[in-house]
């Protein structure tokens, strides 16, 4: 097994690179109805896509199709409506010069605190997600499989 090198974000080389997805989408927006495995996919392929000099992202649903392995066009309309929805992307479409049409994917930030996303959001969540703050350990905490919490209980 190799080591982690430092300033790596990952714990080994890879050699076709990877894509981050911010750790919020991950924590939050997953309990979201409209988050399904095909919004994941998309949101983690738009960001893949995304051109820092032009300020967007723009895959036709060809391309979408292709790389995601999502096979309906219906699927994928309905993962951008959701992750238009969450506020996670705006979508701008645009008439080419061939006179087809063609979407630029714009990333807004995912909300990144509890209490906000539950504000926003928590009346469309499943009852089991309400007013439950998911359980994540800090890495600086220093709780050790939950034993301060258990501490307080006791």
């Amino acid at each position: 097994m190799s080591k982690r090198k430092e300033g790596n974000a990952l714990p080994f080389e890879v050699e076709r690179g990877f894509t981050a997805m911010p750790n919020s989408v991950s924590d939050y927006y997953t309990m979201h109805p409209r988050f399904t495995g095909a919004t994941e996919r998309l949101y983690l392929y738009l960001l893949r896509n995304y051109r820092e000099d032009m300020d967007y992202a723009y895959p036709g649903y060809r391309a979408i199709r292709e790389h995601t392995k999502i096979s309906s066009d219906e699927t994928i309309s309905n993962a951008i409506e959701s992750l238009k929805h969450l506020e996670l992307i705006r979508v701008e479409q645009i008439r080419l010069d061939n006179g087809h049409k063609s979407n630029r994917y714009y990333f807004d930030k995912p909300i990144e605190d509890y209490d906000e996303f539950m504000r926003k959001f928590g009346e469309e969540l499943p009852k089991k997600f309400r007013n439950k703050e998911p359980r994540f350990i800090a890495e600086d905490s220093g709780d050790v499989g939950g034993f301060n919490e258990l501490k307080h209980w006791l």
